[in-house]
């Protein structure tokens, strides 16, 4: 079990923030090292389970793309995806610790965007998304969670898009969450009925020779 001081705390905490005096490398290491004590330590992790870090966690994600100058420069990008990514993966540990925060993260995102990332993020930002959305759908956080998913026209192919991502741990995840929705609410057997791409990859489970799926 880890023990962390508050003024530690503090400072991981300070130096995510966009506006911070450090630079992206600081923040970088900041976001790394809170991925990895949620990742590992479920009390030092509950220390960072606050409006305050996800609000900062999110900015990070949500920051706008590179200038143009900039983006020439392979290196800066390359660096930016790679605290993103560290931003959404402890985003996710975070929702682990405390599903409540996920109505937050969600609704800060938005549906839509949310669903995109889904389909278009690099697969640990789309494992980590799944997660989220798993952990909320278990534990029942957010009560309006499935009228706006029924709502969203990219949910649902987005989600089929997943059944077939190269990743067996997120084609197994992507599996749960059918799982979860069907219980949640019949409605959706009779969305997926005609989705044909849904039915194959159920046929090719079947034959899934990994214990995970």
């Amino acid at each position: 079990m880890w023990e962390l001081t508050n003024e530690a705390i503090q400072v991981i905490v300070r130096n995510l923030r966009i506006d911070s005096e450090g630079d992206e490398v600081v923040r970088f290491y900041a976001c790394k090292t809170l991925e990895n004590i949620c990742a590992q330590s479920n009390s030092a992790g509950h220390k960072f389970t606050t409006l305050e870090t996800i609000n900062y966690l999110l900015g990070i994600f949500q920051q706008p793309a590179l200038p143009p100058n900039a983006q020439q420069r392979v290196g800066a990008l390359e660096a930016r995806v790679s605290l993103q990514t560290s931003a959404a993966v402890a985003l996710s540990h975070i929702c682990r610790l405390n599903s409540q925060l996920f109505p937050t993260i969600f609704e800060r995102i938005t549906p839509k965007v949310y669903c995109q990332t889904l389909a278009e993020g690099t697969p640990r930002v789309q494992q980590a998304f799944i997660t989220m959305l798993n952990l909320a759908l278990i534990a029942n956080v957010f009560g309006k969670l499935n009228e706006i998913l029924l709502a969203e026209c990219s949910f649902l192919p987005s989600l089929v898009k997943l059944n077939e991502h190269q990743s067996i741990v997120i084609r197994g995840k992507c599996l749960l969450t059918f799982l979860l929705l069907f219980k949640l609410d019949f409605r959706w057997m009779s969305v997926v009925q005609n989705q044909v791409k849904f039915f194959n990859m159920l046929d090719r489970v079947l034959r899934d020779n990994y214990k995970y799926v």
